[in-house]
């Protein structure tokens, strides 16, 4: 049934719980946002941070930080940074093929400047979820 719950609680399944008790639980803060819930007897367990209108600001700080996410001060996005090399490989390649030095020179530039982008919009512009300007974003 849709509306059974499951709270893992030293190691033990404890329910069934109604989605509505369960947002009690967390509107009162008995129930926390990293707390481990399964919807039926054999779902799958999940963050409670996780769960659609459990907690009214979404995905908190904790599972972001979990999760490995950072948060785009340009766009706002909670995500997997994705990794990006500035430059061209062709370019580099060439380089390396006809002179020696400004391949290698090429290549040192491309790699140092190597780094982590906002997945949705390319933005360098990331903050840890629990820094105060991750916390004030992911609240939003």
């Amino acid at each position: 049934m849709q509306d059974q719950w499951y709270i893992l609680h030293k190691g033990r399944a404890l329910g069934p719980h109604s989605i509505d008790s369960l947002r009690s639980a967390a509107a009162s803060g008995t129930l926390s946002d990293s707390a481990q819930v399964r919807c039926g007897e054999d779902g799958e367990w999940i963050y409670a941070a996780e769960v659609d209108g459990l907690f009214p600001r979404g995905l908190s700080s904790d599972a972001a930080l979990r999760k490995g996410y950072r948060v785009c001060t340009q766009c706002g996005t909670a995500a997997k940074p994705a990794r990006r090399t500035p430059g061209s490989f062709i370019i580099e390649l060439v380089l390396w093929l006809t002179f020696l030095l400004p391949g290698l020179i090429y290549s040192i530039w491309r790699i140092t400047t190597r780094g982590n982008v906002c997945s949705s919009c390319g933005s360098r512009q990331l903050v840890a979820p629990d820094s105060p300007v991750g916390k004030r974003l992911l609240s939003q």
